[in-house]
């Protein structure tokens, strides 16, 4: 069977309800699904009970994240009292050295990131955010 979809992420969430007296709790299953024929950007969150018919793409992609093993929660808060100023370069970085305005634009990221910031990285072509966005 063709594939119509792809399951890219999955969330578990867990809902309170609090009716009188009687507190109930329930985890809510979403995926992320990319449609075949949209782009990415068509990519929409559906309920686990919405994809009855597309039992496969959800086998294939627990597949897919069996493999990978365990991943950590990447949405867990951070605190923004860990964060530390980039003073030196990273020893895994080979190949040259960091110019200073690029380590200051590595610190920014970092300092955005620690206070969960999104931020992007926009200046003249040639300056190095591809190399700064990798050390990041």
């Amino acid at each position: 069977a063709a594939q119509r979809a792809q399951i890219l992420h999955l969330q578990e969430q867990l809902q309170r309800s609090h009716l009188g007296q009687e507190a109930s709790q329930r985890v809510r299953v979403e995926y992320l699904v990319k449609w075949k024929g949209l782009p990415y950007c068509e990519c929409t969150w559906e309920a686990e009970e919405d994809l009855a018919d597309f039992q496969e793409e959800i086998d294939d992609f627990r597949q897919r994240e069996a493999k990978m093993g365990y991943l950590p929660n990447l949405n867990r808060p951070r605190d923004p009292s860990e964060f530390t100023e980039l003073k030196d370069q990273a020893p895994y970085m080979k190949g040259g050295e960091l110019r200073e305005y690029q380590k200051l634009g590595i610190t920014w990221l970092l300092h955005s990131w620690s206070n969960n910031i999104n931020g992007i990285l926009a200046d003249e072509m040639g300056l190095g955010k591809t190399i700064q966005t990798t050390c990041f």
